[in-house]
């Protein structure tokens, strides 16, 4: 059976490596985004998930589960304060909990690390950081007992901002889904060419093909890890009878796309173009 002082000895190491690991992790992070990665920033991809800027990269991407209020509402600015109320409280904590902090700080590195483009993977731990939260909010309140009030009042301000701003939030997305998308005027040229299994189209990532397109089509994210040279690429568009092309112009400046941009740069002509949305013919 452990003594004191040997449990109190694991909690220390335990409380050593996790910011052993936060620290790899966050330098780890800082150094990736300063070896050439900004470089990127400006095409239409980081340009609509807004991290277009070295700054936004960070607080819309890598930190967005804290700072993006825009997704995650301004609830979230008591999550950075909450963790830290919970670290430097770890030793004190059961170890269900302490278990449950490392497992939320590991998760939360490895979103941060690989999916900080998009904001739907941070939305994995939305709720648990929310239930955290509430947690630490709760524990102030029993142990501070002359400053109740203010806690209440500091929380209940916060949460009416925040319910206020999902309220109007609500009613953009309402409104942006009724207003008709420029790349459905496209789509609807498409569908008078009579796009079939002899007379295909690729197409590079356009979501809305999906919804007011009156035909099929092959997605290019079906095949794009099976072809690594242009070869493979031209072989398989005569396979599928591929007779156009649809994408975005930010494939041009991404180089996952460089087999599929330099098909289009020598072998296709533009026939119509909607905003940065191109129709291409083989």
């Amino acid at each position: 059976m452990l003594t004191a002082d040997s449990n109190k000895r694991i909690k220390i190491i335990m409380a050593i490596l996790l910011a052993i690991i936060i620290f790899i992790s966050i330098t780890a992070i800082f150094l990736y985004s300063l070896s050439g990665h900004y470089a990127y920033l400006n095409t239409g991809d980081y340009i609509a998930r807004d991290i277009n800027t070295p700054l936004k990269l960070w607080l819309n991407g890598y930190l967005s589960l804290f700072f993006k209020t825009k997704t995650f509402g301004f609830l979230m600015f008591l999550a950075v304060p909450s963790l830290f109320y919970y670290l430097f409280s770890i030793d004190k904590r059961p170890q269900w909990q302490r278990a449950l902090l490392f497992v939320y700080v590991l998760s939360f590195l490895l979103i941060s690390i690989k999916g900080y483009t998009n904001f739907r993977y941070a939305y994995t731990l939305y709720p648990f950081t929310i239930i955290g939260v509430l947690g630490c909010i709760y524990e102030l309140y029993k142990k501070f007992n002359y400053k109740r009030k203010l806690i209440i009042i500091c929380f209940v301000m916060l949460l009416s901002a925040n319910l206020f701003d999902n309220f109007h939030r609500y009613k953009r997305t309402i409104a942006e889904f009724n207003r008709p998308s420029k790349v459905v005027e496209l789509i609807d040229y498409i569908n008078t060419l009579n796009i079939n299994e002899k007379n295909n189209i690729l197409v590079i990532n356009i979501t809305d093909y999906y919804y007011y397109s009156n035909s099929k089509s092959l997605m290019y994210y079906t095949i794009q890890r099976k072809i690594n040279k242009t070869a493979n690429l031209l072989n398989l568009i005569k396979t599928k009878n591929i007779k156009y092309i649809l994408a975005d112009d930010y494939i041009f400046q991404r180089s996952e796309y460089n087999l599929i941009s330099n098909v289009i740069k020598t072998k296709a002509k533009l026939i119509k173009r909607t905003g940065t949305v191109s129709l291409y013919s083989l």
